[in-house]
């Protein structure tokens, strides 16, 4: 029993590097993606017209088949971070068929639709690493899991596109001005997904020390670790304030 459970540690130790290689090449699948699908949109933007009026209805409909797709994958998908290729190419098919229905005389409510896939760029543009992640797992939700600390200081998961493992799950202390969040402290490891946190001490400007609870469940007992950690609360650099979306 030992040998077997070893060999397959060993097997899963090597298999390792493939599965971090196929993630970083989902992850340029998805910018070359997108950005492709901007500049055929914004080609057919300017050469729709000289078009037959099929080409938007073959677009159309294959934007609606890949949607079928991904809603199928969102309901038999039960993994706790699921990751849609799905969605990211209902996403850029939608993206290149806004291009078209743009660039023609194509009804209003229809332009409407597709014009929200092009606008994407927009997002793009402000905060990439939130788009692809978007593209990546269909939520856009980065800031519904945030936790209290003091005052405008909240604990909330670091947005991780790929990590499937629940030790490897990271956290970052963030300061909220209004619709503003500054980013005060990442890469907070609590040894699992955190389920509740209490402040321990908190000097203005200096540190603040917090324990995080967690919990585990198995066949022979509900487990709850706990683990202290001590944030810098004036870090040599600070990330800009960015604008919440």
């Amino acid at each position: 029993m030992y040998l077997e459970v070893q060999c397959i540690l060993k097997f899963a130790y090597r298999l390792l590097p493939l599965f971090y290689y196929v993630c970083l090449m989902l992850l340029f699948a998805a910018i070359i993606s997108f950005i492709l699908s901007n500049i055929v949109a914004l080609a057919l933007l300017f050469t729709g017209k000289k078009l037959n009026s099929g080409w938007f209805h073959m677009l159309a409909s294959l934007h609606v088949i890949f949607g079928v797709l991904f809603l199928f994958s969102l309901l038999t998908n039960k993994e706790e971070s699921p990751r849609y290729v799905s969605f990211l190419v209902f996403f850029c098919s939608g993206i290149i068929t806004g291009g078209l229905a743009l660039g023609t005389s194509t009804n209003l409510i229809l332009k409407i639709y597709f014009g929200i896939y092009c606008l994407s760029v927009f997002v793009f543009i402000v905060s990439p690493s939130s788009l692809l992640n978007f593209l990546l797992t269909a939520n856009f939700a980065t800031h519904s899991d945030m936790i209290p600390v003091r005052g405008n200081y909240f604990i909330e998961r670091q947005t991780s596109t790929f990590s499937h493992d629940p030790s490897e799950i990271g956290y970052k202390l963030i300061e909220k001005k209004g619709m503003f969040h500054r980013t005060i402290a990442r890469d907070l490891n609590f040894n699992g997904k955190l389920d509740s946190l209490k402040l321990l001490s908190f000097d203005e400007m200096k540190t603040a020390v917090v324990r995080g609870y967690s919990s585990s469940k198995s066949f022979v007992e509900d487990k709850i670790d706990s683990v202290d950690v001590t944030i810098d609360l004036n870090p040599t650099k600070k990330d800009e304030i960015r604008r919440k979306l």
